[in-house]
């Protein structure tokens, strides 16, 4: 190896160990001898100093996922106070809005045109998307969930082409494809037909490495979701795990978890009437229902 070469990208070339051995020898030593002795390799092997070098002068755009969705009054002067708070807000840390991304949604308003001119903002109706999930006043139905179903479909055909085993198939569903429905089953009931599209694909993935088409299959997909220790493979029932999400928001307002959805729940659904006993009414909205309808199995268990 010549002098001024490294052994990996980010390592102290070869002239630096050889002009300083007298001070990093020992050091060096040591972690040679602890992994022959006992086979673990120091932490500090694997490391990495990283160095974020910018390709542009001023830059201000920073790129990760932190959608904000902001509520206001309905008229200019609430409006303008909003702009000028986001506008601020670019100036000291740096994240400016970017107005051809963003969206403004009009709820009961007439002069919805002025409005929006003040704002300077594209107009939509809901339902929108918010972190992936859509917005909607009403229950979602098939359309909507539709791009969940073609993101786990997008995501297996990436790796359709490759000879993946059992086991491979397994820790991918457990991992990647749980993920990508986990987060809209803490958010959303899902549909029964979502939920029986999830399984057919799940099914399809691991005995047959694709999304579609029918097969045999040697299990049962109800003994695979059964723990490991009743011989199963622990997979998750994706309609329990939706229950159990989902359940999760009862007990956030039992313990009066400080939210402003469960301040929401509190002042016009429960009215001080305890999330345990209050009744489901003709008027309730699909979600609030079907929450109410997991009461009589969690309750026992609190």
């Amino acid at each position: 190896m010549k002098r001024d070469k490294a052994p990996s990208p980010d390592g102290f070339s070869l002239e630096f160990y050889k002009d300083a051995w007298s001070v990093v020898k020992d050091f060096v030593i040591r972690a040679f001898q602890h992994f022959f002795q006992t086979g673990n390799m120091p932490k500090f092997i694997n490391s990495t100093t990283l160095t974020l070098i910018p390709k542009k002068i001023n830059l201000t755009n920073v790129c990760f996922v932190d959608d904000l969705c902001i509520l206001s009054a309905t008229n200019v002067k609430y409006i303008s106070s909003v702009k000028k708070v986001l506008y601020y807000f670019g100036e000291i840390i740096g994240l400016k809005l970017n107005l051809k991304k963003s969206l403004v949604c009009f709820v009961g308003i007439e002069d919805e045109d002025h409005l929006n001119i003040t704002l300077g903002i594209i107009k939509a109706s809901l339902p929108i998307k918010y972190l992936g999930i859509p917005l909607n006043t009403k229950q979602l139905n098939s359309r909507y969930c539709r791009s969940l179903i073609d993101k786990i479909n997008a995501k297996i055909g990436c790796w359709g082409a490759r000879q993946l085993s059992y086991a491979e198939r397994l820790n991918l569903q457990q991992s990647v494809i749980f993920g990508m429905y986990n987060f809209w089953c803490r958010k959303v009931f899902l549909l029964s037909f979502v939920i029986k599209k999830i399984n057919d694909i799940l099914i399809n993935f691991f005995w047959h490495g694709k999304s579609e088409g029918k097969g045999k299959t040697k299990v049962s997909w109800k003994d695979m979701n059964s723990p490991k220790k009743e011989g199963g493979l622990g997979l998750k029932d994706v309609v329990e795990w939706s229950n159990a999400c989902m359940a999760r928001h009862l007990l956030n307002i039992c313990v009066d978890k400080d939210t402003l959805w469960i301040r929401w729940i509190n002042t016009y659904r429960l009215k001080g009437v305890s999330v345990w006993r209050v009744q489901k009414r003709s008027i309730d909205t699909n979600t609030w229902s079907k929450l109410l309808n997991l009461s009589p199995f969690i309750r026992p268990n609190v």
